[in-house]
């Protein structure tokens, strides 16, 4: 009996990690072009003020308000070419900021009381990717700015590395359609630096940031901040 409830209490526990992981699936091939068509049978991670995916939740200072505050829904794909996202983004409120280097987003607050990440001031998502101990990559988009892409970095080696900022931009396309704006992004295997193995799993964390308060100093911002958050283990799917 001790045999049976042993073998069963690791299947369930093996069933609960499972449960846990996110599938990367496969995409033969996608057009940047922002027009998402080849997305249809991708599976979605929903952002919304109204009814997200189990496993994101709500951060910040300030709460999201209504059903029409902000909804977002992301989808990746991989292929022997690179990892492809697919973006649908409506926000009821457009706060945006062009931002090109990690040192720009820093803000300084006028106290003195130290830095914080300017980013989560105005309409951000950011996509950060972790292989182990000695490998790290993020990136910033503004879906509301024309050149969706802000910045990223990228981190080889063990943690404390410092971090460099790469120089391979990403391919990425914007359009607006019924109120929204799709982006579709690709990031090369050499731009990133790796490339998975099928079934491979990595650590992503998605952030969706919506700051609602365009003009408004920092000081102020600071205060109302709004996120939503998502980290999970993700499978790379043949």
């Amino acid at each position: 009996m001790k045999t049976i409830a042993t073998a069963l209490l690791l299947t369930l526990l093996s069933f609960n990690s499972l449960s846990q992981q996110r599938t990367i699936p496969r995409l033969t091939y996608a057009d940047i072009d922002g027009h998402l068509k080849e997305w249809h049978n991708v599976p979605g991670i929903v952002f919304s003020s109204n009814d997200s995916t189990p496993g994101v939740f709500d951060e910040g200072r300030k709460p999201f308000d209504g059903i029409n505050d902000l909804h977002v829904n992301l989808k990746l794909a991989w292929n022997d070419d690179g990892l492809f996202a697919a973006i649908e983004w409506r926000d009821d409120v457009i706060d945006t900021r062009r931002v090109s280097t990690r040192a720009e987003a820093r803000w300084e607050h006028p106290s003195g009381n130290g830095a914080r990440d300017g980013m989560y001031f105005s309409d951000n998502i950011v996509l950060r990717i972790q292989r182990g101990d000695n490998y790290y990559y993020g990136n910033w988009m503004s879906p509301m700015d024309q050149n969706p892409h802000q910045w990223q970095l990228l981190r080889l080696g063990p943690q404390g590395t410092a971090y460099t900022e790469t120089d391979k931009p990403i391919m990425t396309s914007r359009r607006v359609e019924n109120g929204k704006v799709l982006i579709e992004a690709f990031w090369s295997w050499e731009m990133l630096h790796f490339k998975p193995r099928a079934n491979e799993i990595v650590k992503i964390r998605i952030i969706p940031t919506d700051a609602d308060q365009p003009g408004i100093p920092f000081e102020i911002k600071e205060r109302n901040v709004k996120y939503m958050h998502l980290y999970k283990d993700f499978i790379f799917r043949n």
